[in-house]
């Protein structure tokens, strides 16, 4: 849970914009990640949800390597949010940036001078939302005397339910604080960064050092306001179409409903081979969801969605990278509903891929969905003869060349659901979590 001399501190929140009248709850997600040492300038992390914020303290031992440029995390675009150059010749900044992409990313941190003999170091927290937008209230920095205590700088919120996220550096061993309502995350070299979720009134928070120590800090508070659209209701609807063999490239399918959500399931047997576009469907518009995935046995799973504006036999349409004129492929899809019918308005949460070990149980990805009532959708590709499993709520499909589809319209909580195949043997999974509001 702890990052080293300099410091980048990354927390993932929800949607950023401007707060209005209505307050949202914050909760942190996840655990804290971390990577320091000399010339630091990147962090593995794995966003979790779309939409998320990802908030990004730096830390460096050198006032005037300033940070110039933040990319990567699964974020389009980074802004600074506070800066501070005040504490003993280091420079502490947050930033923050919308997550565009969940998954595994790269943070990559660019400063204004070279640090190849600088400590720096990154450390990253999430945190999730049930609002829509995301604003920077306010933020400042503080360089504080030789004490046992080690004092954030003191903020007072616009409204109510503010995010308070701030970093110490410490000049000696730091250890959490006691302040209510503040949770505590102590860095490998003794720094410690903090954050209370529900700030409705002036706070300064404090943690502790050993022997006494000089020390300095940065802090920002972030608002969440609008209410998010409740999920709607979701439903399978008809029956599942796959067709699959040698340079198929074409499903039949008969949507039912306009505004109904088509899956769409891709295997390809050539890692090298991806799909480059879907057409048809009675679908204006056709979407990547998830995937690529390459992770399993030289194949390319995709998932794509595209919402439904016609209705009536249809045949969809895949376009792929390369000829798959030698290439075993398949498709398959299943239609989905929402209580708000048309009118409803479909995002993609999060999605993942997996490959298994030889079994007869045949493992789909683990999923944690970012609000109550989404939709899992997963497909596994099996070695031998796959079959339905019986995972609690989920409904499954079986292919014409024995692969399993997996669904679950009420998805609530984190959900791995698994088939079954026999003989054992080997298996692969793409899944996504879809969202319906309107």
């Amino acid at each position: 849970m702890a990052a080293v001399a300099g410091l980048v501190l990354v927390a993932e929140l929800a949607a950023i914009g401007t707060a209005g009248a209505a307050t949202a709850s914050i909760s942190a997600v996840g655990s804290v990640a971390q990577h320091s040492g000399t010339g630091v300038t990147t962090l593995g992390l794995s966003p979790q949800h779309v939409g998320d914020l990802l908030a990004l303290a730096v830390k460096a031992d050198s006032s005037s390597a300033t940070v110039s440029a933040v990319a990567g995390g699964g974020v389009s675009s980074w802004s600074r949010a506070q800066a501070s150059t005040g504490y003993s010749g280091h420079d502490l900044e947050i930033w923050t940036g919308v997550v565009t992409a969940a998954g595994s990313s790269t943070v990559t941190v660019s400063f204004a001078a070279g640090v190849s003999s600088t400590e720096t170091a990154l450390l990253a927290e999430e945190f999730s939302t049930t609002g829509t937008s995301w604003a920077v209230d306010t933020g400042a920095g503080i360089s504080n005397a030789s004490s046992t205590t080690a004092t954030y700088p003191k903020l007072t919120p616009s409204g109510s339910g503010e995010l308070y996220f701030g970093y110490d550096a410490i000049a000696q061993t730091g250890a959490a604080g006691s302040t209510s309502g503040f949770s505590y995350a102590v860095t490998t070299d003794a720094d410690v960064a903090t954050w209370d979720t529900a700030v409705s009134a002036a706070v300064q928070p404090t943690a502790k050092q050993s022997p006494a120590g000089t020390s300095g800090g940065v802090a920002i508070l972030v608002a969440s306001s609008g209410a998010t659209t409740p999920p709607t209701g979701i439903s399978a609807v008809g029956s599942f179409v796959s067709k699959d063999g040698t340079d198929t490239t074409t499903v039949a399918v008969t949507p039912e409903h306009v505004g109904d959500l088509l899956v769409l399931m891709v295997k390809v047997g050539s890692s090298t081979v991806t799909v480059s576009s879907v057409s048809g469907g009675g679908v204006g518009t056709w979407s990547r969801a998830a995937g690529p995935y390459t992770g399993y046995a030289g194949n390319d799973f995709e998932i794509w969605t595209g919402v439904v504006t016609s209705t009536g036999s249809s045949t969809v349409t895949v376009s792929y990278s390369a000829s798959v004129a030698s290439v075993y492929t398949g498709l398959a899809v299943e239609e989905f509903s929402s209580s708000a019918g048309s009118a409803t308005t479909w995002s993609t949460d999060t999605s993942a891929g997996i490959s298994n070990a030889s079994s007869t149980t045949v493992t789909f990805p683990k999923l944690t969905p970012a609000s109550s009532g989404e939709l899992y959708v997963g497909y596994a590709a099996v070695a031998e003869t796959g079959s339905a499993g019986s995972s609690t709520g989920v409904s499954y499909a079986t292919s014409a060349d024995a692969d399993v589809a997996a669904w679950d319209t009420d998805t609530t909580g984190a959900l791995q659901p698994s088939a079954k195949q026999s003989p054992a043997g080997v298996s692969g999974a793409l899944a996504v979590l879809l969202v319906a509001t309107g």
